[in-house]
């Protein structure tokens, strides 16, 4: 949590510094492919796959 006595401004500046970071994060994750493997599939009762112990490797991120 940030301190009441910070300015405005550099609380502002933190949120969007904060935000940017995330928001690299997720298009790097979202542009590297992802391969999910079989071993550990499990599927639920409305036909979903659920990998609950596949490992998943991220390539080129």
């Amino acid at each position: 949590m940030l301190m009441p006595t910070h300015p405005r401004r550099v609380r502002i500046a933190i949120a969007l510094i904060l935000s940017l970071v995330f928001a690299q994060a997720s298009v790097a994750l979202a542009a590297a492919p992802i391969h999910l493997t079989e071993r550990g599939s499990k599927v639920s009762s409305d036909g979903a796959t659920l990998f609950a112990r596949a490992p998943i490797h991220v390539t080129g991120a």
